[in-house]
């Protein structure tokens, strides 16, 4: 039920910055503070009592370093593609 309401929520915001009139900048902009607020949603992760498995401990941090270096993976604000949540 999550998944595929974060499915959706992520579906509508490419849709709306791929149509939105913003230049390159402000693309840049919205995609950061999308990136900043899946972080956010995950950082309960990161807590030494979070009762993850190393396994699944493993994939959240691989997650979240593919979201904080989406601004360096890629060159045009078009192109960026989220990563999807283990």
């Amino acid at each position: 039920e999550y998944q595929t309401a974060r499915e959706t929520i992520d579906k509508m915001f490419d849709a709306a910055i791929q149509t939105a009139k913003l230049d390159e900048t402000n693309r840049w902009m919205a995609i950061r503070a999308y990136r900043n607020s899946l972080l956010k949603e995950c950082d309960w992760t990161q807590l030494p009592d979070n009762s993850l498995s190393e396994e699944m401990l493993t994939a959240w941090k691989t997650y979240r370093k593919l979201l904080r270096d989406l601004p360096q993976t890629f060159i045009k604000s078009n192109d960026v593609v989220f990563p999807v949540k283990p």
